[in-house]
């Protein structure tokens, strides 16, 4: 299985989908992206605000959408300058 490593200030974010609410609406994934678990699982070499295993808030800006083979989860690559918060 191949993995990737995120270089300079990118981070690698697995995306654990939250997209229906409490009251059962669905929402759309883009409505959703930056609001829901999102777990850092690598970082580059110049990250150093965050390190994997935080959860974080970003901005859904500048964002590479990552699709692997035989993989469920949902990846992305997300410049460190647009996370917002890590969640405690």
């Amino acid at each position: 299985m191949k993995t990737i490593q995120p270089v300079g200030e990118w981070v690698l974010v697995n995306i654990i989908s939250a997209s229906q609410t409490v009251g059962g609406i669905v929402l759309p994934d883009s409505a959703t992206a930056n609001f829901n678990d999102n777990v850092v699982e690598a970082v580059g070499d110049k990250v150093t605000r965050v390190k994997p295993g935080d959860e974080i808030i970003f901005v859904p800006m500048n964002l590479v959408k990552i699709e692997l083979p035989n993989c469920e989860k949902g990846r992305i690559l997300v410049r460190e300058e647009f996370i917002v918060g890590v969640l405690k």
